[in-house]
């Protein structure tokens, strides 16, 4: 029995499931994903014409925007530990490979972390957004290192306010993504796939022989009921991270 649960928890994480089940509650990010979905669904409709994804990665969130827009344009950087199938250019976020005002919309996921210089990273966004267009930008408040080196910063929402406000942006929406149990139990379950349940994580994961499965389906359930309590929770000064719409002004 536990040899069959092993295999399938290697199967699981060898054959990219792990992107095809990412709100799935045996993924180990699950409950990020899914507050991080929500945020995006909320916002997605201010989204029109040509959309330009920076570090898009495997673009998770193509489906969420195809209504809203005209045209899908992916940008990544060569070295990206992601899948670059989906990057139609290669650029990075600091000099992005398009004309100045060319752009309606700009969705920046998860990516602004690793940029060494944010500012550069949101001068270079409004250059190639046209008058009036859309900044959708999510960042993280809570998330253990990953992608190392290229791991700089958290952010706050008073420092979002400031670097927004700085180069020019109007910000018309924050949303926060997710309460304290959210943030209590993404970081519980993360800290037991690193220690015990997975070699690599959380970039490659290799289940371990013994730990990986009691781990899988522990967070699995921890999550599963992270996700119901943590709606219950108003809390103003704890959450995973934010997303932000903004405007060019």
């Amino acid at each position: 029995m536990i040899a069959s649960v092993n295999l399938c928890s290697q199967w699981l994480f060898t054959t990219g499931l792990t992107r095809t089940l990412r709100y799935s509650f045996v993924h180990p990010r699950a409950i990020a994903h899914r507050a991080l979905y929500r945020a995006l669904v909320r916002l997605a409709p201010a989204a029109h014409g040509t959309l330009l994804d920076v570090g898009c990665g495997s673009r998770p969130y193509a489906a969420l925007f195809a209504p809203y827009v005209t045209r899908h344009i992916g940008v990544d950087v060569p070295t990206s530990m992601h899948s670059n199938t989906a990057v139609d250019v290669m650029g990075t976020a600091l000099r992005l490979p398009l004309q100045s005002g060319s752009c309606n919309t700009v969705l920046a996921t998860e990516v602004m972390e690793h940029v060494s210089d944010p500012r550069g990273m949101l001068m270079e966004i409004r250059r190639v957004l046209a008058p009036g267009g859309v900044l959708i930008l999510s960042v993280p408040l809570h998330e253990p290192l990953h992608e190392l080196p290229y791991d700089y910063y958290r952010y706050t929402d008073v420092a979002l306010r400031h670097l927004l406000t700085e180069q020019g942006f109007l910000i018309e929406r924050i949303e926060r993504r997710g309460g304290p149990i959210a943030v209590v139990t993404y970081l519980f379950c993360a800290f037991l796939y690193r220690a015990y349940g997975a070699d690599g994580y959380p970039a490659r994961m290799r289940m371990r022989p013994l730990a990986g499965p009691p781990v899988v389906a522990l967070c699995a359930i921890l999550q599963m009921i992270a996700a119901g309590l943590d709606p219950l929770i108003l809390d103003d000064f704890d959450t995973l991270g934010f997303v932000v719409l903004a405007r060019k002004a």
